[in-house]
């Protein structure tokens, strides 16, 4: 049996031969990868060491349980080395107000975290959460709407109030409530209308749960003047048209959406932006500033990229030449090269143009 010439073989311009390149490139690539593991082999040592002396305790509720094992990272956290007992007792703190407001948030509105142990392998630091009742919404009040408001206002105040008593008391059914409320507010005229706050008042008996919205209308708005900037292809007389108000209207936030739903339908501006101009006088008037991008048009023949086209055309060929034999031929490399190398700077200079009509025109 033969043996194997294991030599390297010096071949073509490169004088270390293939055998040496490949051979220097693998015990490269085999060091990368070994220092890569090594590093992550150190970092994630304190973190087992932390997880160790760290335990979350689970609760009944499983979807509960699974919020909070997918957002508890104290083990983490008491990974980095070098921490005080102040910071340390400081972390620790904010994982437990973080975990218990994702309790809360699930309807358990007396939700606590208990904490004992050493934080020692011995005794560790256990986190107990303590769910408690869940609660659902009881009577929902609202304070802060002016009186002399509309009837409509409050009859439409009372409709999405009355949909939401007796869900669970989740905080997203809280945000949703804010922000009807504040839609109906607003389009009642009540423009800066916003929510100072929500309190929930606690009937343990019934687990149910008062909740109180403290909103601040301000005064009712009305429509000013509306000035249309930035469109080069629509002219002022043509933008007023589609205003579908008056000045002296009471503001809504429908006639907005109105205003920005006309404008976009002429299928003439990529973007549309309505805004108040400045902020409303004392007499309660706003004007608007509605700021217009045009969509973008090509120069007139140059519809299709064509030198773009012709240069993945011209890149492919050259692709393929260089997996042949051709590729020896450094007569044919030249012949090949320098109309690629034309045919880049042409399509950079195509795909320029294009960005530049799509930005400014």
């Amino acid at each position: 049996m033969s043996s194997i010439d294991k030599t390297p073989k010096i071949e073509g311009p490169d004088l270390l031969g293939p055998g040496h390149y490949h051979n220097w490139h693998d015990s490269l690539k085999s060091s990368v990868i070994m220092a890569a593991i090594a590093l992550s082999i150190g970092s994630m040592a304190p973190i087992a060491a932390a997880a160790d002396i760290v335990v979350l305790e689970t609760v009944e509720d499983r979807r509960v349980a699974t919020l909070l094992e997918t957002h508890f990272s104290l083990p983490l956290l008491l990974g980095k080395v070098g921490l005080s007992a102040a910071e340390t007792d400081a972390v620790v703190a904010a994982e437990v107000t973080r975990l218990t407001a994702l309790m809360t948030a699930q309807g358990y509105l007396e939700a606590r975290i208990d904490i004992s142990g050493g934080a020692t392998e011995a005794d560790p630091l256990r986190l107990t959460p303590v769910l408690g009742a869940r609660y659902r919404i009881g009577e929902i009040r609202v304070e802060g709407v002016p009186p002399q408001s509309a009837p409509q206002l409050r009859a439409a105040l009372e409709v999405l109030l009355s949909k939401q008593e007796g869900r669970t008391a989740l905080r997203t059914v809280v945000d949703d409530l804010g922000r009807g409320l504040l839609f109906e507010l607003r389009q009642a005229s009540f423009a800066e209308a916003v929510l100072r706050d929500a309190d929930f008042s606690l009937d343990r008996g019934a687990a149910s749960a008062e909740l109180v919205l403290s909103v601040d209308a301000g005064p009712p708005m009305r429509f000013g003047d509306v000035d249309f900037r930035g469109s080069l292809r629509m002219e002022e007389a043509e933008a007023q048209a589609l205003v579908p108000f008056r000045p002296g209207d009471p503001y809504s936030v429908t006639s907005v959406d109105a205003l920005r739903g006309a404008l976009d339908g002429t299928g003439l501006f990529r973007r549309v932006r309505v805004e108040t101009a400045v902020a409303p006088d004392k007499s309660g008037v706003i004007d608007l500033s509605v700021r217009l991008w045009d969509k973008a048009q090509l120069p007139v023949g140059e519809a299709q990229p064509r030198i773009l086209l012709a240069t993945i055309v011209g890149l492919g060929l050259l692709q393929t030449v260089r997996m042949s034999s051709l590729w020896r031929r450094t007569v044919l490399r030249r012949l090949l090269i320098v109309p690629a190398v034309v045919l880049i700077g042409g399509s950079a200079l195509e795909v320029a143009q294009r960005l530049h009509w799509f930005l400014y025109h």
